[in-house]
């Protein structure tokens, strides 16, 4: 056949012989197959349960509650739930923290459609009903040797004095932070609050989901109003108002981790491609000597046909995975998109992966290529002056080392890739200072922290000022205890701020002139003055808004010049002047220590002239961490009032979050690790297939099985040595680096260089398992193969 102009189609000739060439290299196509169908697998699984992860938390939100409307009746509850505007509703109520032992306790009320519209955890059990009925975490049973059972009595304070409480349900949690939830019935809530109850009212808007977000306010502040409900009263969710951010932030995982997995596939497959080539230059030679032309041989019919094998195989696999653990959220629509994406990046890497071998075959110089075996045209031709060298194994395999630095290169960067990995996340994980991070979220690196914030309402704050739990007398009993060593005291009451959108309560936190130094240095000011002389003379606040931008829900924007209208409950109202900045902060810590306003300690008793105490917060610093001053404290300080929270019990909770964070970075570390042995397998195994004939003729020579073991022996662990120096240099380097980086941008307390051994040491054992199997195949194939039989091989 012919085709225009004059050339001859010899597509069919091509083909044939791809064919018979992946007929002929079983084990090499098999490898490809496996590599690229494992790359493929792990793409579409992480690209499809990213999506489906996405899917998850925007229906999980939007499932979630629209506005909240505080202080609702039992009347307006009816009202409101009756409108057909209003599509699902639940109702909670929020109580004073109480204690148990020495564990603090967060009572609530939650009926049954709050707990579906809040996502709380599975109940085993039944709801509470009557007043003395409670629901339990797990968790707490767990940590008192209580029986996970229901219809057990416990006597507990949840602010009725002592009482009597049957458990009918427990909520299956995993909780090691000592706070525990309790939830009490609706006939509790009406008991304690003397048979007028106030609830919180949380309703889903009919049609907000399909509602853009400044439109269903709009509609929703509409209907409320229509509804006399008061605006201070209604607060939207800020989850599901910033529902974009945790859009694109969740599966943001799946690129990086895709790239990375591409790049690992693209270094298996070259290397298998490379030594392919090599090992089969006498054919090019031969076809080029019977008029192969270098554009036929660069035809690419083996790595399409391998790539058609291995794709369909990878994209099942992947499939069933990600189904198996998000089957609710599978959408044929985006996992299309996402597996036509992960086909195009296939192919293109496998076209780069393959580019410099098919090259490589093309330039083949017939004559060169019929003179010379396949392996030593791998090594480089050194001239040396020596006149004699001693073979001895450990020589012998330094020689076949060096043969070619390309393949052992590749060899050494794919090992190498996941124990620098595997290293920096280990060392990161292990020099984070879980105490550190704990300490910064109680404030100035206390101990122990004691409050009294949550005792009250926000509004009777002042009022219980008054007679502050937080005495002078009890400081200096828990100064008394031998292990305590300080207290540093938080001064904070509450006022009704007029903002743009509305007024609401907040904290305002009080400072004294050697705080201010302390805790506000310049490079905290973004703009304005923190002098505490000039903003207790001229009526000053500052304004410090925090990550999460609480200020922008009401619509504003602090400025330097703004004046503030303060209505005090039972003080004195005032306006005061923004006079400064601070950049924003971390809400990590209580109100108080992140406290959006900060006054000088002369104007907060302006407000308040009749309190003489403001102390909210102290701060108690211990010479250790442990549970003998904790439950000191909890004896001491006996007003159910206060809350004491422990150092310990906060680094237990960070402690368990990003162990789970760890385990998927291991994992897939683990899954790089599968790539790199594929490579190493690979160069090994063809080392040891095509040398055949050089094994031979060192036997013949006098060369015992022994030594070629250990000269066997001796090649691989250059390569396990060679990966085993780049993981410990390069990945202490990125590990410290890393560790610098977070030191200096202090964002997990601060972290101390931890050398991770035993995950080294595990990395070292994988290495040396992989290095007795492949010595133990070695010699049992060599013990099959006759001496003639090696030396008569094609080399």
């Amino acid at each position: 056949m012919m085709t225009l102009p004059f050339d001859n189609d010899t597509s069919r000739i091509v083909k044939k012989l791809a064919k018979r060439s992946l007929a002929a290299e079983k084990r090499r196509n098999l490898l490809i197959c496996c590599t690229i169908a494992f790359a493929v697998a792990l793409m579409t699984g992480l690209s499809f349960f990213a999506a489906a992860q996405k899917a998850k938390v925007e229906r999980d939100i939007r499932g979630q509650y629209q506005v909240m409307i505080l202080r609702s009746t039992q009347e307006r509850v009816d009202s409101l739930a009756a409108q057909p505007e209003v599509e699902r509703w639940g109702l909670s109520s929020t109580f004073p923290l109480s204690r148990y032992q020495d564990s603090v306790l967060s009572v609530l009320y939650a009926d049954t459609n709050w707990m579906a519209l809040g996502n709380k955890p599975a109940v085993e059990g039944q709801m509470p009903q009557g007043e003395h009925e409670i629901l339990v975490e797990s968790a707490f049973l767990d940590y008192f040797h209580l029986p996970h059972e229901t219809g057990q009595q416990i006597k507990l304070d949840l602010g009725c004095g002592e009482q009597t409480y049957m458990v009918t349900g427990i909520l299956q949690t995993d909780n090691l932070s000592r706070m525990f939830e309790i939830i009490v019935s609706k006939a509790f809530v009406t008991a304690y609050s003397d048979g007028t109850p106030e609830f919180e009212f949380r309703m889903c808007y009919r049609g907000g989901e399909q509602m853009g977000a400044d439109h269903l306010k709009e509609d929703i502040l509409t209907f409320l109003a229509a509804q006399e409900v008061p605006e201070q009263d209604i607060f939207f969710s800020s989850d599901y108002f910033n529902m974009e951010g945790f859009r694109n932030n969740a599966g943001g995982y799946a690129l990086p981790a895709a790239l990375v997995i591409l790049l690992a596939c693209g270094i298996v497959i070259y290397n298998i491609f490379y030594i392919s080539v090599n090992g089969k230059v006498k054919e090019y030679g031969r076809l080029k000597v019977i008029g192969a032309t270098p554009r036929q041989l660069r035809r690419r019919y083996e790595s399409i046909y391998l790539f058609l094998l291995g794709i369909p195989a990878g994209l099942v696999i992947g499939s069933v995975i990600a189904f198996a653990c998000l089957p609710a959220y599978w959408s044929w629509t985006d996992n299309s998109k996402a597996a036509v994406v992960i086909l195009a990046m296939t192919g293109l890497m496998i076209f780069l992966s393959t580019d410099t071998p098919v090259r490589m075959a093309a330039k083949v110089s017939p004559i060169e290529a019929v003179r010379t075996s396949n392996y030593a045209r791998e090594g480089r031709h050194v001239n040396s002056r020596r006149p004699h060298r001693r073979l001895t194994p450990s020589v012998l395999s330094k020689m076949n080392f060096e043969r070619s630095g390309r393949k052992a290169a590749i060899t050494l960067a794919s090992l190498s890739l996941s124990g620098i990995l595997l290293l920096t996340a280990a060392t990161l994980y292990h020099s984070i200072n879980f105490n550190s991070m704990a300490a910064k979220y109680m404030g100035n690196g206390g101990n122990y922290m004691i409050s009294w914030q949550d005792a009250v309402d926000m509004e009777k704050i002042p009022e219980q000022a008054l007679d502050n739990p937080l005495y002078d007398d009890l400081r200096e009993q828990i100064l008394a205890l031998p292990d305590v060593d300080a207290i540093t005291s938080y001064d904070a009451v509450t006022v009704e701020i007029d903002l743009p959108r509305k007024a609401d309560t907040f904290i305002i936190t009080a400072m004294r002139r050697e705080q201010f130094s302390q805790q506000l240095p310049d490079n905290r000011i973004a703009a304005g003055t923190a002098d505490y002389d000039a903003l207790a003379e001229g009526n000053g606040i500052l304004i410090s808004d925090s990550s999460d931008h609480i200020l922008s829900g009401y619509e504003y924007t602090p400025q330097i010049g703004d004046v503030l209208h303060l209505k005090t409950y039972g003080g004195q109202d005032m306006d005061l002047n923004v006079m400064g900045i601070v950049k924003e902060g971390s809400r990590d810590a209580t109100g108080v220590l992140a406290s959006l306003f900060i006054l000088p300690e002369e104007t907060l008793h302006k407000l308040y002239p009749e309190v003489k105490n403001f102390q909210m917060v102290w701060n108690v610093h211990a010479a250790q961490d442990s549970d003998v001053p904790r439950t000191q404290l909890f004896q001491i300080a006996e007003n159910p009032a206060l809350t004491i929270i422990a150092r310990s019990d906060l680094t237990a909770t960070l402690q368990t979050s990003f162990r789970e964070l760890v385990r998927l970075v291991y994992l897939f570390t683990a899954f790089l690790f599968v790539f790199a042995l594929v490579n190493l397998t690979n160069t090994l195994i063809t080392n040891l297939l095509t040398r055949r004939q050089e094994l031979g003729i060192l036997q013949s020579v006098g060369m015992t099985r022994k030594q070629l073991s250990r000269m066997l022996s001796w090649e691989c662990l250059r390569y396990i040595s060679g990966a085993l120096g780049a993981t410990v240099i390069l990945g202490s380097a990125c590990g410290a680096v890393l560790i610098l980086i977070l030191n200096r941008l202090n964002v997990l307390g601060v972290p101390s260089y931890c050398f991770p051994m035993w995950e080294l040491t595990a990395f070292v054992c994988a290495l040396l398992i992989i290095h007795c199997l492949y010595i133990l195949f070695a010699i049992r194939y060599m013990k099959q193969q006759s001496i003639a039989a090696c030396i008569r091989a094609a080399g």
